[in-house]
């Protein structure tokens, strides 16, 4: 069986991670990724030895990708189309009708989040998106309120499979920070926000959240680890109000 999983490629958080995770533990034989732009996604699993190819967008609403995708489906003896991130889902809902293959996708965040704060554009790409899931074979969801989600779109819960992520523990770990390379004291209370400096992770809730806590805790810490379009504004607002904030991480 060949599978064909196919993402935006511009992913740099937990779709990126889940991802290159799942393609790692599968056959290589087996399972090929199609990436829509040359970025870390794509690198990563050139890298890693998945079997990778980059069908160029000009933009994000260029069609023409879709008849290499369809000849490439045929060429390759594809059975199966998993996509992952809304473009991707929006596009397999395209590839659906010009090619008779199995099409699931997965949902990774919600989606009527993921295009927050992007305008008249973000509102029409929320609606394909959520239009896309009607024509998927079967959908996988990545948590229970995920799923909930799904079935209050009017998704059968039979065509709805929950899988949640999974975590690598043989997997060998850079050494790990210590508190004092942060300038934390031993009794400071450290809360970590691993997440995407994007709108749709919300980080001005963690931060107001946070001054509310740290003016009855002054021991109370927290650390933004992610990289996005947000860090420079999540940076002055950080900077502007106060807050204890130490640092913010790239992604590794």
């Amino acid at each position: 069986m060949r599978i064909l999983h196919l993402n935006a490629g511009n992913e740099t958080g937990g779709g990126m991670f889940h991802i290159m995770s799942l393609l790692n533990q599968l056959n290589k034989e087996e399972c090929l990724l199609g990436v829509f732009e040359d970025g870390e996604l794509y690198r990563r699993a050139l890298s890693s030895g998945i079997q990778t190819e980059l069908f160029k967008q000009h933009s994000k609403y260029d069609l023409s990708i879709l008849k290499p995708l369809r000849d490439f489906i045929r060429l390759n003896n594809i059975d199966i189309i998993h996509t992952h991130g809304p473009r991707a889902n929006i596009y397999g809902a395209f590839i659906k009708r010009l090619i008779k293959c199995p099409w699931l996708l997965t949902v990774h965040s919600s989606p009527h989040h993921d295009f927050l704060g992007q305008g008249v554009k973000g509102k029409l790409f929320t609606g394909l998106h959520v239009r896309s899931f009607q024509y998927a074979d079967h959908i996988l969801a990545v948590s229970d309120r995920f799923k909930q989600d799904l079935i209050d779109q009017g998704i059968h819960s039979s065509k709805i499979t929950k899988i949640l992520n999974g975590i690598d523990f043989e997997k060998e770990l850079p050494f790990p920070f210590q508190r004092e390379d942060f300038g934390f004291g031993k009794d400071d209370f450290i809360i970590i926000m691993p997440a995407r400096l994007e709108p749709v992770k919300g980080h001005e809730f963690a931060l107001a959240a946070l001054s509310e806590v740290v003016s009855e805790f002054p021991h109370v810490k927290l650390i933004l680890a992610g990289d996005g379009s947000r860090k420079s504004a999540l940076e002055e607002m950080v900077s502007e109000g106060d807050y204890p904030i130490t640092y913010t991480f790239g992604v590794p």
